[in-house]
């Protein structure tokens, strides 16, 4: 569950810094850390090789369509056009961005509500800068509603107030009826809120179930009324999978859409509101009932945020960064999986939640380099491909696992036109492997590894004799291996 980060526009001598949710590291990065290029990792894998386990593909799946990341609060970037690249850099193809409340001056409806103009000129500015680095596609999440409109008259914690809720639907859709008058894109899809179960000490917000559907069906017939009918509302964007079905597990109290399987969805308003799913990846425990309503109510799915790895270490964050991507897009047929934040401030290397810090020189995790190297290989319409394996250490899918913490070790991405597959393989385990692939095609395969030492170091070419490859996969590292 994560806070909201809105730095002040500096390009406007006007401006005035919005709230911040939680601060921000602020230290200088005058004397910035620098990776020293490491060794080539040792490689064995032009020498003949005795596979210790076979794996396979298996049938591709749901196509992914898209990888983002909510870069850093509104215009933090500019003036860091070295971080700004680096960031772009990665392959993303569409940003988050946050609708924060300081957009609302006064109003109750469409008609005679105002914004602030300073406020949305930060928001334009951020969306500019994805532009000019070739990313036009965002999503818009409100972390609270401006706090004149909550129960506690405060941006930290409350609720709406139920005699607000239209008055809050005009606000979210003023924005976007401006965005689009400043010549903007509409937005990919929109949340209502954030985590909507949960508060906490930076802007938030808590909705009952009853509320949170209330004011979706309202905000859905509010954008069909005033021509935004192609703006998707997300649902529910909880901060875990679980509250999609239970409120309250203890009591099985039905979550926001309903109970296993997303009952509430057969309500045909919600239904209809409902555009897209889209969860937080801190907690996945009701795979099975979530798994279900996708399957009875398919609709585009998201993992909205995620910068959760488990671990102490940079390479136990790598690691288990590309096992939770992995198990996100097996288990569940998800189209689209973004990190939370890109970029914050500080002198220091990044934490398990950032990708990137520094001033304006950028400080790279080890995370940075594996997920730039998954996402600029595997391109919106390539297809998810679960895959198998004879190693009883290796996760494949759910399995016994624990459903909350689920990992997977070996998935596949395969192009559209089939000629091109992307093999991510992770070990955790103590013991070196080398896997024999099947199911590969083309001729040779060009594998990238991280490890203690490297950052998706490139390894020798490997043949590819009727379809299989042997890939060598050394103990706590990961692979992503292009055969083609």
């Amino acid at each position: 569950m994560r806070g909201f980060l809105v730095p002040c526009l500096l390009l406007l001598s006007a401006c005035v810094a919005p709230t911040e949710d939680f601060p921000a590291p602020t230290q200088s990065d005058t004397t910035p850390t620098k990776k020293t290029p490491p060794p080539p990792p040792t490689d064995t894998t032009t020498q003949k090789v005795t596979p210790t386990a076979t794996a396979a593909l298996s049938t591709p799946a749901q196509v992914v369509k898209g990888w983002g990341m909510y870069p850093t609060g509104g215009a933090g970037l500019y003036g860091r056009p070295q971080v700004a690249q680096a960031l772009y850099a990665m392959g993303i193809t569409f940003i988050r961005v946050g609708f924060v409340p300081q957009l609302y001056v006064s109003g109750t409806n469409v008609s005679n509500m105002t914004l602030d103009p300073t406020q949305m000129s930060i928001l334009v500015q951020s969306l500019e800068t994805g532009q000019s680095y070739g990313v036009t596609s965002y999503i818009a999440s409100v972390w609270s509603p401006p706090a004149s409109m909550k129960t506690n008259d405060s941006l930290p914690g409350g609720s709406l107030r139920t005699d607000a809720e239209s008055t809050y639907v005009a606000y979210l859709t003023k924005i976007l009826l401006t965005l689009r008058a400043n010549g903007m894109p509409l937005p990919a899809a929109v949340s209502i809120q954030n985590e909507p179960e949960h508060v906490d000490v930076y802007n938030s917000a808590l909705y009952t179930v009853a509320q949170w559907q209330r004011v979706l069906i309202a905000a859905r017939a509010s954008f069909d009324a005033n021509g935004l009918s192609a703006v998707p509302i997300f649902g529910p964007e909880t901060g875990s999978f679980s509250f999609a079905i239970y409120y309250d597990p203890y009591t099985l109290t039905p979550g926001y859409l309903g109970g296993s399987g997303f009952p509430a969805l057969a309500t045909p308003a919600l239904n209809h509101a409902v555009g897209a799913y889209a969860l937080h990846a801190y907690g996945e425990c009701e795979l099975t009932g979530v798994g279900a309503g996708m399957q009875s109510y398919p609709k585009d799915a998201w993992v909205t945020e995620f910068s959760a790895p488990l671990g102490t270490t940079e390479l136990d964050w790598t690691l288990d960064t590309y096992r939770a991507l992995a198990a996100h897009l097996v288990v569940l047929p998800f189209n689209y999986w973004a990190w939370w934040l890109g970029w914050a401030q500080s002198s220091s290397p990044p934490d398990g939640g950032t990708l990137v810090t520094g001033n304006t020189t950028p400080i790279y995790s080890k995370r940075y380099y594996a997920l730039k190297q998954l996402w600029t290989t595997v391109r919106p319409g390539w297809s998810v491909t679960p895959m198998t394996t004879t190693d009883p250490n290796l996760q494949v899918g759910a399995g016994n696992q624990d459903p909350c913490t689920a990992r997977v070790d070996l998935v596949a991405f395969t192009s559209p036109d089939k000629a091109t597959v992307a093999v991510l393989m992770t070990n955790t385990t103590t013991a070196n492997k080398v896997l024999a692939v099947s199911g590969l095609p083309g001729t040779s395969v060009q594998a990238y590894r991280s490890d203690a030492l490297n950052d998706m170091a490139a390894l020798s070419p490997v043949a590819i004799t009727k379809g299989v490859a042997n890939i060598s996969l050394p103990a706590s590292s990961a692979v992503l291996a292009i055969a083609h």
